[in-house]
């Protein structure tokens, strides 16, 4: 979680709102939404970030593209951000809001990369068998990297297992420099 105290601030207000409302399920996938919005389209973010617009028409404008899909909270919220010329941090702001419904709601954050897209039914498993070993729900996405060779490589809560063909390789490679 980012530590900034503007962006803990509003996140946790948020999530307080949303959780005395019991739609934190609702704000955390519009959170989710609002960072993939501004990870997947650097324009998107660049433009709310942009000094020379005025906050008032990014808040119209961001309003306007995202009234259907987000919560009137969310809405609400985001308005009051960018009323109080908060925009700049709105991404952080997404990101501690996510990490604290994540905590409200025991969840954790797995990723597996793969060289090959990995079977849905393989995913499945590996999930519930997380969620069962760790009495927490696992968030669990998937990545393909052919870069990887084969294997996978695991990240959860921060920790990191390299089963993978390329990271083998590496080892062996430098071994064999090693003894020559």
């Amino acid at each position: 979680m980012d530590t900034n105290r503007v962006t803990v601030r509003y996140a946790k207000a948020l999530v307080e709102l949303s959780i005395e409302q019991n739609i934190d399920k609702q704000v955390y996938a519009d959170m989710m939404l609002i960072v993939k919005a501004m990870t997947d389209y650097p324009a998107f973010a660049e433009y709310i970030s942009n000094p020379a617009i005025a906050s008032v028409k990014k808040s119209e404008k961001v309003v306007l593209t995202f009234k259907n899909q987000l919560q009137k909270l969310t809405l609400d919220f985001i308005i009051l951000v960018f009323n109080k010329k908060r925009e700049f941090y709105l991404n952080d702001i997404c990101r501690n809001a996510l990490d604290l419904l994540r905590q409200h709601n025991n969840t954790i954050v797995a990723r597996l990369e793969m060289s090959i897209e990995p079977e849905k039914a393989m995913v499945e498993r590996i999930k519930e068998k997380f969620e069962h070993k760790l009495k927490q729900t696992v968030e669990l996405s998937t990545e393909t990297n052919p870069e990887l060779i084969g294997g996978f490589v695991f990240t959860i809560d921060g920790l990191q297992y390299d089963a993978s063909i390329a990271t083998r390789l590496k080892k062996i490679s430098k071994e064999l420099q090693q003894n020559t």
